[in-house]
């Protein structure tokens, strides 16, 4: 498992915490992980189709990441509305050797099962490349 797994997991477990209290604590630890990956910013990379981002500043904000992002598209400057304020961000990206295993029940859809594995910076990226597109 990983880090970030391990320390949801442990939330979870505590019989001492309400659910509202158990889902606040949860946030907090994905929000911290990704500022802790101390990346140096800016931090810029592809994201397909001539799309290129730039992350600027990435700060905590209580239980949610706030970023702000720079993009460019085929050399042209995109307009972005920032800051982006990710609340509850993934930490876990698909990966079929993965060792979290996510599993559905017929009750949403048709059962499946996927595997993931902890990887905050593929998350990041991910996150931040799904947010620029919506807006753009």
């Amino acid at each position: 498992m990983g880090i970030v797994r391990d320390a949801i997991q442990a939330v979870r477990d505590d019989p001492n915490l309400t659910p509202a209290e158990k889902r606040e604590q949860i946030r907090h630890i994905r929000a911290q992980a990704f500022v802790a990956l101390n990346i140096n910013f800016p931090l810029t990379f592809p994201a397909g189709g001539g799309l290129s981002i730039t992350v600027v500043t990435a700060a905590f904000n209580g239980a949610d990441l706030v970023m702000t992002l720079e993009a460019r598209q085929g050399g042209t400057d995109l307009t972005l509305d920032n800051p982006f304020i990710f609340v509850n961000p993934p930490t876990h990206v698909p990966d079929p050797t993965g060792d979290y295993v996510k599993e559905s029940d017929s009750l949403h859809g048709p059962p499946y099962s996927a595997k993931y594995s902890e990887d905050l910076l593929k998350a990041l990226r991910t996150m931040v490349t799904d947010a620029v597109k919506a807006q753009i």
